[in-house]
């Protein structure tokens, strides 16, 4: 009993002798890259690789990882989504953003590492890494790219996104996944009471779309989602890395307070959304203090100043006003990256 107890045990843990990791084979780091706006969409490289052999029966998933020449790819990007492919194609401008996240600046010569990694289903299975090659690049300055998701639906042209309803290719209705995680978050003002509408991947009606058919929190394909009952101005997430994909939503009116506003800290003095800029507006009076931006009369959501001048983010320092008057308070949501401007008037 005890030998065959050990037998299956090996089994279920497979010891590897001999894995032998993929090989990066193209490009070979022998020649710098100009990359231009003007060529944006043109081809960049196709990265091709041999196949990683653990000499077990195993699914591979192969990704394109890139860190800048120093770093040990603790804080790498990636190129794309992982492939089971052996090779993968970037863009001019795909290649120039993941320069931008790793922090180069534009119109310099720098150096860029990229590896691939081959990772499996078999929990057993070591990670493997290939060997990595250096390129020599030059990026152009652009404003940041976020994977986005489409909300089409039957509220857009009520709730200030144009003339049409149902359209996919909509730039205005779309939430965003800022940290390129697969974790889409952004706020949508939905006209109408019991509006129907779904998530599309595409600026159009040419891939699956995703709705909540059974409304029961995760999406599924097809289907439209009719679960917000009451119009208003809405902040939504969906975790499209998760399998099932689940998704919430949360109504939100939001205000200002703090100690430079007439309430302090006791009370909000609410914001009213503005369908032509698709931004929330209040022209209020304010002494030297501080304020901060609230949803709901509550804490449980609210936005403060970041390290960046103009940007918020959740739950951060409060904003300093230096100097009391009237003042016009802009919040707009309606981008990837939140902002708020104060200008006195």
């Amino acid at each position: 009993m005890a030998i065959l107890f050990s037998c299956e045990s090996e089994i279920e843990k497979p010891t590897l002798t001999s894995a032998i990791a993929p090989v990066l084979l193209n490009p070979d780091g022998t020649r710098e890259y100009v990359l231009t706006k003007e060529n944006a969409v043109s081809p960049f490289e196709t990265f091709i690789w041999e196949a990683a052999n653990y000499g077990l029966p195993v699914v591979t998933k192969y990704t394109v990882q890139l860190d800048v020449s120093d770093g040990d790819f603790s804080n790498s990007v990636n190129l794309k989504e992982s492939t089971t492919q052996l090779s993968q194609n970037a863009t001019v401008e795909e290649f120039n953003q993941r320069l931008l996240d790793l922090g180069f600046t534009p119109g310099e010569s720098e150096m860029v590492q990229v590896r691939v990694q081959a990772a499996n289903n078999n929990s057993a299975v070591d990670t493997l890494v290939s060997n990595p090659i250096t390129l020599s690049v030059v990026s152009y300055d652009a404003a940041k790219v976020y994977p986005k998701l489409y909300v089409p639906g039957n509220y857009q042209a009520a709730g200030g996104y144009g003339d049409g309803d149902w359209d996919p290719s909509n730039e205005k209705s779309v939430i965003w996944s800022v940290k390129e995680n697969g974790k889409f978050e952004g706020y949508i003002n939905f006209g109408i009471d019991n509006a129907e509408w779904k998530f599309s991947e595409k600026p159009c009606w040419c891939e699956a779309d995703w709705g909540d058919g059974n409304s029961d929190g995760n999406l599924d394909k097809d289907g439209n989602i009719t679960m917000i009952t009451e119009a208003g101005y809405y902040k939504l997430n969906v975790d499209w890395s998760a399998d099932p994909k689940p998704w919430t939503f949360l109504k939100t009116d939001w205000g200002v307070i703090g100690s430079a506003t007439p309430g302090s800290w006791d009370s909000d003095t609410d914001m009213t959304f503005d369908k032509e800029n698709l931004n929330l507006t209040v022209t209020m009076d304010l002494v030297v203090g501080e304020i901060k931006f609230r949803a709901n009369d509550d804490w449980a959501l609210n936005y403060g100043k970041s390290d960046k001048n103009g940007i918020i983010g959740g739950n951060n320092d409060n904003i300093p006003i230096a100097e009391g008057g009237n003042y016009t308070i802009i919040l707009d949501l309606s981008q990837a990256v939140y902002t708020y401007s104060i200008i006195k008037n």
